[in-house]
């Protein structure tokens, strides 16, 4: 499929399915003539839909990032680092609105729709920006000139194809060549599976650091890290906090590649090193937050350190910045280790194990919480910036919302 009809076509769809959950199937809760459950299973249905869309955009996105060059990727996860930040400056606004408005003290259950309703029509308005931004991008003259030398590439290659590139340099771009636009018609790639097993083995390692540093990033963040509470202070905003840390610090590394990338290669692997020792510490700190709950603060040594809301929330910060660094370094060393056809091959399969980083992730962190027996202690909700948590006093869960927890 041509690729802009492919991002306007999963784009759509997004716009189409985001404000289903707030205006549609929020107010079903209410109706007579049909249950919650059925609701609930509806928006399992959508989130799914959105999931995939989220999927075959975001491939589709590194694919090309991947074919234009380094610097391309780098601005595309800057890209997603400003969405976040853009999320929890929302979620800090209205917390402070509600918690401050009569309107939310009166009727705190439809002060969370509204909320909610708020939410979603924001994500909505970025994903309209997106299309409208890309429909700019493809009639810029440079951009056309990119798209002219993707489009043009050979569709097939044969088994002997070489694969490997001459640098490893994420700084060095592939040389530009004038294609005519004849040539330029939109095609699917096809290589065989041994083209792809060489080109996979040629990246294998930042392959396996993005992976493993989307397994490390979600096994702490966000179950772990938000399910703390405040001994300092912070009381309700304290998981708001911890939120707008990582996003801040994440936006923070995965711009930094642009300024400062020194790392080539299997080097991109010491990133992920250096990641892997905060899920430790961030475990430390979990175990100390439920003592503290159990026990005299006094009693037990480093309580004071490891409990402190400062310390945790430095390293929470400390996660956001390996997480979008390693990440990011990756993510643009992959595509230039081999030749310019397999570029997005190569970034397409660095998404396939960024998505498969997350899932192992979430799974990792369920199983820290079961084993150290932390599930039931803190129950914050994994994504407090989207609704309260159980020790949030802006107002109570929304129905669906609990029978999300309990399902």
């Amino acid at each position: 499929m041509n690729l802009g009809l492919r991002l306007l076509a999963t784009n759509v769809l997004i716009l189409f399915l985001l404000p289903l959950t707030p205006f549609v199937f929020a107010p079903l809760l209410h109706a007579n003539y049909i249950s919650s459950s059925v609701t609930l299973w509806l928006v399992y249905f959508t989130l799914c839909l959105l999931s995939l869309c989220v999927a075959i955009n975001q491939s589709t996105c590194y694919g090309v990032a991947g074919t234009f060059g380094p610097e391309f990727m780098c601005y595309l996860e800057t890209g997603k680092g400003w969405a976040g930040l853009g999320i929890i400056g929302l979620r800090m606004l209205l917390k402070y609105t509600f918690a401050h408005s009569a309107y939310a003290a009166k009727d705190p259950e439809a002060a969370l729709i509204l909320s909610t309703k708020f939410f979603f029509l924001f994500g909505t308005l970025v994903v309209f920006l997106a299309v409208a931004a890309s429909v700019v991008l493809f009639r810029m003259p440079w951009a056309a000139q990119r798209l002219e030398e993707y489009y043009s590439m050979p569709t097939t290659v044969s088994d002997q194809t070489p694969v490997v590139s001459r640098t490893n340099s994420p700084n060095v771009s592939p040389r530009s060549t004038v294609y005519s636009p004849a040539l330029s018609r939109p095609r699917n790639r096809s290589f065989p599976p041994k083209v792809k097993m060489t080109v996979a083995k040629r990246i294998a390692a930042p392959a396996v650091g993005v992976f493993l540093s989307f397994v490390v990033c979600i096994a702490c963040f966000p179950g772990i890290a938000t399910s703390m509470h405040s001994n300092d202070g912070f009381d309700s905003w304290y998981p708001v906090l911890v939120v707008a840390c990582y996003n801040t610090a994440d936006l923070v590394g995965k711009a930094l590649p642009a300024v400062f990338m020194p790392f080539r290669g299997k080097r991109v692997l010491f990133l992920v090193v250096l990641q892997a020792l905060v899920l430790p510490l961030m475990i430390l700190e979990k175990v100390y937050d439920a003592k503290q709950h159990t026990v005299a603060r006094s009693s037990v040594p480093g309580i004071g350190f490891f409990g402190n809301d400062y310390t945790k929330l430095a390293t929470v910060t400390l996660l956001g910045i390996l997480t979008g660094y390693a990440a990011t370094c990756c993510l643009m060393v992959a595509p230039a280790m081999v030749k310019s056809k397999f570029k997005e091959t190569a970034a397409q399969m660095m998404s396939l194990c960024l998505i498969a980083g997350l899932f192992v992730g979430s799974v990792v962190g369920v199983v820290i919480s079961e084993s150290l027996g932390l599930s039931n202690q803190g129950a914050g909700a994994s994504v407090p910036f989207l609704h309260f948590d159980s020790h949030d006093s802006d107002g109570p869960h929304h129905p669906l919302l609990n029978e999300i927890h309990h399902f």
